[in-house]
C-alpha cells in the first residue's frame, strides 16, 4: 500500500517535472515575438509598460524607429502611441528589441 503510493507521488512529480520542462523549452525556442500594443508608460527605472501591462525590459542594442522608419530616442515616442514590437525571453525577464511607433 505504501510502496504504491511512492510510485504514485513518484510519478507525479516527473510528469510535473516534464511538463515544466516542455514549457520552459517553448519559452526559450521561441526566439523573438512580434506584439503591437498601446505604449503607456516609460518607467524611469529603464522598464517599458505597453497597454498597462508589467513592463517589459529594454535591450541597450534596441531599435526604436519613428512612423516613417527613421531611428529615433525611446523618449522621442510619445506616450501613449500605438506601436509594433520584438521581444525575446532573457534570463532578467521579457526584453524589447526592436519598437515602432504606428500609424494612427
Amino acid at each position: 500500500m505504501e510502496a504504491d503510493m511512492h510510485k504514485r507521488n513518484l510519478l507525479k512529480v516527473i510528469v510535473i517535472v516534464w511538463v515544466m520542462a516542455f514549457i520552459a523549452a517553448g519559452v526559450f525556442a521561441a526566439g523573438r515575438v512580434k506584439a503591437g500594443g498601446v505604449l503607456t508608460s516609460i518607467e524611469r527605472d529603464g522598464t517599458i509598460v505597453i497597454d498597462d501591462k508589467v513592463g517589459y525590459f529594454v535591450s541597450p542594442s534596441v531599435t526604436v524607429q519613428d512612423r516613417n522608419g527613421n531611428n529615433i530616442s525611446l523618449r522621442d515616442i510619445p506616450v501613449p502611441s500605438n506601436v509594433l514590437f520584438e521581444y525575446e525571453y532573457a534570463p532578467k525577464g521579457f526584453t524589447i528589441v526592436f519598437i515602432k511607433q504606428a500609424a494612427g
